[in-house]
């Protein structure tokens, strides 16, 4: 139904947190369908998530995994103990923000061995208030005569915030243009930059920001929670859990760590990982999108400028589709 109708739900909510954080309604996610958005999709599938350019950051991967797991040895053996408790939101959150940080800049911001503490600090601080502020929904967007309730706070709080930001990631891509004192010159915006002198049209400074905001602000806290939710399932289903680690075993072996390259080999462990994707979606409401003109959808009429939301969780517990919808079943 929805599939019929995709062409109608092209267009991206307007709403105040996207312009404020989406360069205007500039970038991958929130740019409208047209000629724009059609070259940002092009220049995230080949320049950005392509094969090709993941593989070339396969070993900051590895060698992040490799610190979280150090990390989780130091804590759980604290003073003496042979085990502790352990929070892993932040350390999950921590790893995913460097493995982006890294292959975009080559810079660590969290943890231990961090580049720069001053600016990691910076760094921490406007990543922390945009996931504070950047996921409240403004009263204003849907009913615009409650403006004078909150007298445009939040809005100037956003705006100085996606400010901040683009200030963040412009001096990124300064130091990197002028390569003063860097060490790693392999990262995402020297490859970007490379394209930008070239085809200076596509890859502007612009452009470039808002491709990293959406790595930081898509591809980080939802893999964490991802990730947690997983070990949850895991630790709660001690019979899942002895069937990965016989499979582990089975196919890659106690000698070393699981690489990238055995996940083919790993079919119950991505059985696993989709089946809390089902239970746990880290976005159960999908991506808000508006109609961009007047459509019927299930046999309602649609006019023009309605916000659709997919409610994946229910699909995902539909007990028309699935047995035992609510139990971990990988």
């Amino acid at each position: 139904m929805l599939y019929k109708e995709r062409h109608y739900f092209r267009q991206p909510t307007q709403v105040t947190n996207r312009q404020a954080l989406g360069y205007n309604y500039m970038s991958v996610v929130e740019a409208p369908y047209g000629e724009h958005w059609c070259n940002l999709r092009r220049i995230s599938a080949l320049e950005i998530f392509s094969s090709n350019r993941l593989n070339m950051f396969l070993s900051i991967r590895k060698d992040e995994v490799k610190q979280l797991i150090k990390r989780l040895s130091r804590s759980s053996s604290l003073k003496g103990k042979t085990s502790t408790e352990v929070g892993l939101r932040p350390l999950l959150t921590e790893l995913t923000f460097n493995n982006i940080m890294r292959m975009v800049s080559g810079k660590r911001y969290y943890g231990d061995d961090v580049t720069n503490e001053e600016e990691s600090k910076q760094f921490r601080e406007i990543i922390a208030e945009i996931f504070a502020n950047g996921s409240i929904s403004n009263p204003v967007d849907f009913l615009p005569l409650l403006s004078w309730l909150d007298n445009g706070d939040y809005e100037k709080r956003l705006s100085r915030l996606g400010k901040r930001m683009e200030a963040f990631l412009q001096g990124l891509i300064e130091e990197h243009r002028k390569k003063d004192g860097l060490k790693n010159t392999n990262t995402m915006i020297d490859h970007l930059l490379s394209l930008q002198e070239t085809q200076p049209e596509y890859y502007t400074d612009q452009i470039i920001k808002g491709l990293i905001q959406v790595m930081l602000l898509a591809g980080t806290d939802t893999v964490a929670i991802t990730l947690e939710w997983a070990m949850s399932n895991l630790l709660n289903h001690p019979e899942v859990l002895k069937k990965a680690r016989d499979e582990l075993d089975a196919q890659v072996g106690q000698q070393h760590l699981i690489d990238e390259h055995d996940l083919p080999k790993l079919e119950y462990l991505q059985s696993i990982i989709s089946e809390t994707l089902r239970l746990y979606p880290a976005g159960p409401l999908l991506i808000p999108h508006m109609s961009s003109s007047d459509c019927i959808v299930g046999g309602y009429d649609v006019p023009a400028g309605t916000i659709l939301l997919v409610n994946a969780w229910a699909i995902h517990r539909d007990p028309n589709l699935w047995d035992e919808p609510t139990s971990f079943k990988p």
